[in-house]
């Protein structure tokens, strides 16, 4: 087989062994990754050619004008205009490295093992995990990342107290109250449900009041939610399952640019250990912040 052009004479990997690896993470990282599906690749889903070393990004948001008037006459409003506000984030690099000793190589190859395919999913995992908080918690209590917010940190986004789940009818009136705030921002489809484990278990098993079904099931028949999404990295400083979310994806306002995507490089130094990495470069962007909705102080009992 023809060995990787970078690292030559020494012939250590070869380039099947790297493109799987390669597809392995690809593979894991689609598997894991749920706030992706949120977001649109750019802006009316076009892409984003800033290339990885691009390290801000700017765009604006819209803050509406005045209500428009009723009238005989077609009487005016006194200098009314809709506001375009600039926005710089910075596009964030995320990060994972692994080493495979020179000896554990030649183990692995003897035995039939592709370890470098094994560790390259191991990176792939932690990698996924890193950025679905960024894009579905964003930078919190516990968690740095460079100030950038995700869907339940976006300033501007609406807010619902809530309560306890676990209560017959709780989850849907919650629910309801939320998408109120969002139809009076001009957002009236139905909107899609973020939460963790906890409180989607609670729907699950909540049976809605005469119906027969689970209180979740309900939500979808009645057009109330548009679809669910679980995921174990949406939080609340470092708490989870006391917040869910409403969001209203749209490619127009709510996308994400990435420099790089998922790109696993590998070098082997002059023992033959090898050294893998595994970056992107990614951030999300919500241009219309109230088409979210955060249902706070929630519980499941």
């Amino acid at each position: 087989m023809r060995k990787v052009p970078s690292i030559a004479s020494d012939e250590v990997v070869t380039s099947y062994e790297l493109e799987y690896a390669q597809r392995e993470v690809v593979r894991v990282m689609g598997e894991l990754l749920v706030g992706r599906r949120l977001f649109a690749d750019g802006i009316n889903g076009g892409g984003f050619d800033g290339g990885p070393g691009k390290q801000y990004y700017t765009y604006y948001t819209e803050n509406d004008g005045d209500t428009a008037l009723v009238s005989m006459t077609g009487t005016t409003q006194a200098n009314s205009k809709a506001m375009r506000e600039e926005h710089r984030v910075k596009i964030v690099a995320i990060t994972q490295t692994f080493r495979i000793e020179w000896r554990e190589w030649e183990t692995a190859k003897s035995e039939g093992t592709d370890l470098l395919a094994f560790e390259a999913q191991s990176a792939a995992r932690k990698v996924a995990e890193t950025e679905d908080e960024i894009m579905v918690s964003g930078e919190h209590t516990g968690f740095l990342a460079h100030g950038v917010e995700g869907l339940a940190t976006r300033t501007g986004r609406n807010t619902q107290a809530g309560g306890n789940w676990g209560t017959a009818g709780t989850g849907l009136s919650d629910i309801l109250a939320g998408w109120a705030l969002m139809q009076d921002d001009g957002f009236h489809d139905s909107p899609v449900l973020v939460a963790g484990p906890a409180l989607i278990k609670c729907l699950m098993n909540e049976l809605s009041v005469g119906a027969g079904i689970s209180e979740l099931q309900y939500l979808l028949n009645n057009g109330i939610i548009s679809g669910w999404m679980k995921t174990s990295n949406l939080f609340t400083g470092a708490t989870q399952d006391t917040t869910a979310l409403l969001v209203q994806p749209d490619a127009n306002h709510m996308y994400y640019v990435e420099g790089q995507g998922p790109e696993l490089k590998v070098t082997v130094d002059k023992d033959g250990n090898i050294y893998g990495l595994l970056r992107e470069t990614i951030t999300p962007i919500m241009g219309r912040p109230e088409a979210i909705c955060e249902l706070t102080g929630l519980s499941c009992t």
